[in-house]
């Protein structure tokens, strides 16, 4: 029944509720049926309904799936298609980079080489480079360049080194082709393979990106354009003259210029001398041009020190000086190994000079030579008949000052002969026995020498030591060893010094003999001498006593004389000095001018001026230091005269 208001007044079960509602959110669809079954949700205590609600049929009500429900449904199609449009993607992806589908590929670049496998290093090289563009669209910007090996020169000048070659071209058209021809000259060690890297940059149209690509061209050097031949001895006895001989022959077919040698020594190898002389140090000689069949031959002289069995090794290295540093080989043709074994002779043989081994021996000339050979023999058997021999050679020899001691001197060939008629000992020598002998000489003097103009001032001495000994088939051998020793006669370097008053370059004032307290000017002279061979840098020294001034005046004026006040030292640089100075020539001389003011404390004596000078200098055949003195020089002056003896002692 309604209430005043024309509204129901309904009575809810709330669990009855909750089941509606859980029925409406259900996934399946449901029928709810409006019937008593249902009307039971509400009631009316009071009520009933009116008679023509009788006749009408029941409602039933549809509800439709959850909302939730239809989401998910569309998300997993619109997920299924999003999934195939992805893979379709990367179909497609794949066919256009790996497939060949893509416009522009580095791999569509193609370069090709046509040219020879091998070449002989010198001879001209032509060869062709093809670059095919498949791609489908064109090549811009293009850039070629060819770069080849060390060493490699162009065909036309050898002197001109080539490094890299570029070209800019304008570009090439898709499926197009360009060729280019180039030429060149190799150079490399025999057997070698050489690189020739061809290269093509380029860029595409509408893009900054610049693509690269390259090719690697290799040729095998198949012979050098000279060959490299090395003679020497397989085995040398410890501190004997050994001889190297390289001989390079041109194999090219136009001139090779430019080659060099560099020889790397052993450790215990000395070198002394070579033929032609090394541009650089001992060991790096220039050969010049060689034509066709040109060749060249380099000796090189030097002793080998080492112990018995020992190896040295010479390395050989032959090519072309580098561009940066002319002293190192910057491309090498060849390169040689050479080997010297250390041995013993069978007998032994070691001469000494004045008690020294060195070679060569310096002394001055006309100074006694004391000589001795020691031998040995180092062979496990018997010899017989040992023979040693000296034999002098040079035109400064003084052939009467030759002495021996138990041997005979034949003056016609300047030879000493020890054998068994001169020692009895020499007759039969067991193993290991060892002895020596000895003999003295000398150069002519310095004064002989001059007069003769001898150029070589220069003595020889070679000694051989001869013996038998029997083999295991009772067949006598002769065993031989020698050695050898170069004298060198060293020159003398002088300095003397003088002082004057009345002459000279310069005006001398003050009272002769001087006085004490008064002042009284000198002139004081430096001459030098030499003898036997050019000096360099020859330098004298000398100190001024403390009583002494220094004037300042030097004649003649472009001598290089200083004076250095802190140490009261004077020095002349007199530089290189003629062999036969003051001799064959006139001596070389310096005058300068001091004041002295004597006191009462050398009153009757002569009072040094300068003290005693030093000279020194390089003996430019010898390569020794000469050294030599001069005493003070006093206040005794030479050009006195006829104005009595007592000139130079101080007077009160």
């Amino acid at each position: 029944m309604a209430d005043e208001s024309g509204k129901r007044n309904f009575s809810f079960d709330n669990d009855k509720l909750r089941n509606l509602e859980k029925s409406l959110y259900a996934r399946d669809e449901k029928t709810v049926d409006s019937s008593a079954d249902s009307a039971t949700s509400f009631s009316s205590p009071a009520e009933t309904p009116p008679a023509d609600w009788a006749d009408e049929p029941p409602t039933r009500y549809t509800f439709p799936a959850s909302k939730h429900f239809m989401n998910r449904a569309l998300m997993k199609k619109i997920l299924l298609g999003t999934g195939g449009f992805f893979g379709i993607c990367l179909i497609v992806g794949a066919l256009f980079f790996f497939g060949g589908w893509n416009k522009v590929s580095t791999d569509n670049v193609v370069i090709s080489v046509n040219g020879p496998s091998s070449i002989g290093a010198g001879e001209p090289l032509s060869f062709e480079f093809v670059i095919h563009n498949q791609n489908n669209i064109d090549l811009a910007s293009v850039n070629l360049l060819v770069e080849y090996p060390p060493g490699t020169r162009t065909a036309d000048d050898q002197q001109k080194e080539l490094l890299r070659d570029s070209e800019q071209a304008d570009g090439i058209p898709a499926g197009d082709t360009i060729r280019r021809t180039k030429q060149a000259m190799l150079f490399g060690e025999a057997d070698s393979t050489q690189h020739i890297i061809v290269s093509v940059e380029y860029r595409v149209k509408d893009s900054s990106a610049t693509y690269f690509k390259e090719f690697y061209y290799d040729l095998l050097i198949s012979t050098a354009p000279v060959r490299l031949s090395i003679d020497t001895v397989k085995e040398a006895f410890s501190g004997k003259d050994v001889e190297l001989s390289a001989d390079v022959v041109s194999n090219a077919t136009s001139v090779v210029s430019g080659l060099m040698l560099r020889v790397d020594y052993p450790y215990g190898f000395t070198y002394t001398s070579s033929s032609p002389a090394p541009v650089y140090g001992n060991n790096i000689f220039l050969l010049g041009d060689l034509n066709p069949a040109d060749h060249r031959v380099i000796r090189i002289h030097g002793t080998i020190e080492g112990q018995e069995g020992e190896e040295r090794n010479f390395r050989f290295n032959l090519g072309l000086p580098d561009k940066q540093d002319s002293k190192v080989i910057g491309t090498t043709f060849l390169s040689s190994t050479q080997s010297i074994t250390v041995t013993r002779p069978f007998v032994s043989a070691i001469l000494s000079l004045g008690g020294s081994t060195k070679d060569p021996y310096v002394i001055p000339a006309g100074q006694p030579i004391d000589a001795q050979v020691a031998w040995s023999n180092n062979l496990p058997d018997r010899i017989v008949d040992l023979q040693i021999q000296a034999k002098l050679s040079g035109d400064s020899l003084n052939r009467l000052s030759v002495s021996t001691n138990g041997g005979f001197y034949r003056s016609v060939d300047n030879t000493i002969v020890w054998d068994k008629s001169t020692v009895n000992s020499f007759s039969v020598i067991e193993p290991a026995e060892n002895g020596g002998v000895s003999f003295s000489f000398s150069s002519l003097p310095v004064s002989t020498l001059l007069v003769s103009g001898s150029k070589t001032n220069e003595l020889s001495l070679d000694i051989s030591v001869k013996a038998r000994r029997l083999s295991d088939s009772n067949v006598p051998e002769e065993i031989i060893s020698s050695a050898t020793r170069k004298i060198r006669l060293a020159s003398n370097l002088n300095v003397a010094q003088r002082s004057l008053y009345f002459t000279g370059p310069f005006q001398n004032q003050g009272p002769i003999p001087p006085k004490a307290d008064r002042n009284t000017t000198y002139t004081v002279v430096w001459t030098i001498t030499n003898t036997l061979n050019s000096v360099s840098d020859a330098r004298v020294e000398a100190v001024l006593p403390l009583y002494i001034t220094w004037l300042g005046n030097i004649s003649p004026s472009s001598e290089s004389v200083t004076f250095d006040p802190l140490s009261r030292k004077i020095v002349w640089d007199a530089g290189d000095i003629p062999a036969g100075t003051g001799f064959n020539s006139s001596s070389h001389e310096v005058a300068f001018q001091v004041s002295l003011v004597a006191s009462l404390s050398q009153v009757n004596t002569s009072p040094a001026l300068v003290g005693p000078a030093v000279i020194t200098g390089t003996d430019r055949f010898t390569s020794t230091l000469l050294k030599n003195n001069a005493g003070a020089v006093k206040t005794n002056i030479e050009d006195s005269g006829n104005r009595g003896s007592n000139v130079s002692n101080v007077e009160q």
